[in-house]
C-alpha cells in the first residue's frame, strides 16, 4: 500500500513538476516520494522521444528544485534528496504509445494471467501496437503474439548486442 501522506504531496506538486517538464520538451515519465535508509526520496523520471541526458537532467532538476524550495510547505521534510534521472536502457513500457514508439525493439513481457498453454512470459521484438493490444514477434517460435496492455503486467525494453 502506498503511504497516503506521500500520495497527497505527490498529489500537490505533481502539476506544477509536470508543467515545469513539458515547458522544457520533456514528458514526467514517473514520480515518486519514498522513505529510503538515507531519508525522503523525491524521484523524477523524465523523458524524450529525441533521447535524454545528464546536462537535462541537471537542468530540470534545478528547476524543480527552485519550485520547491520556494515554499516549504510543498514537502513537509527537513531534508530530502531530489533524483531526476531517464527511464533507463531498459525502460519500462506501460501504454500504447511507449509499445508504438519502441517498435522494432526487443521486450520481455509478462502477463497477468497465463495464456491456453500456460505461458506469461515473453520476449520477442514489438511489431506493432493499437487498439489496446502489442503485437509481439517471438523469433525462436516464428510466432506473433496479440497481448492485450491490459493484461501485461511488466514490460520491459532488452539490450541488444
Amino acid at each position: 500500500m502506498k503511504n497516503p501522506v506521500s500520495k497527497t504531496i505527490l498529489d500537490k506538486i505533481r502539476p506544477q513538476i509536470e508543467s515545469i517538464v513539458k515547458s522544457k520538451s520533456y514528458e514526467l515519465f514517473d514520480i515518486t516520494l519514498r522513505s529510503e535508509p538515507e531519508g525522503k526520496v523525491l524521484r523524477i523520471t523524465i523523458d524524450n522521444d529525441s533521447g535524454t541526458g545528464i546536462e537535462d537532467c541537471s537542468e530540470i532538476s534545478r528547476l524543480v528544485s527552485a519550485y520547491l524550495d520556494s515554499d516549504e510547505s510543498l514537502i513537509p521534510y527537513a531534508n530530502y534528496m531530489l533524483e531526476v534521472s531517464t527511464p533507463g536502457l531498459m525502460r519500462p513500457l506501460r501504454t500504447e504509445t511507449e509499445f508504438k514508439r519502441f517498435a522494432g525493439r526487443k521486450c520481455k513481457v509478462v502477463t497477468k494471467t497465463k495464456d491456453e498453454s500456460g505461458r506469461s512470459n515473453y520476449t520477442g521484438v514489438i511489431k506493432n501496437a493499437e487498439n489496446g493490444v502489442v503485437d509481439l514477434f517471438v523469433e525462436k517460435e516464428n510466432k506473433i503474439f496479440k497481448l492485450s496492455i491490459e493484461n501485461i503486467s511488466k514490460a520491459n525494453l532488452e539490450i541488444e548486442f
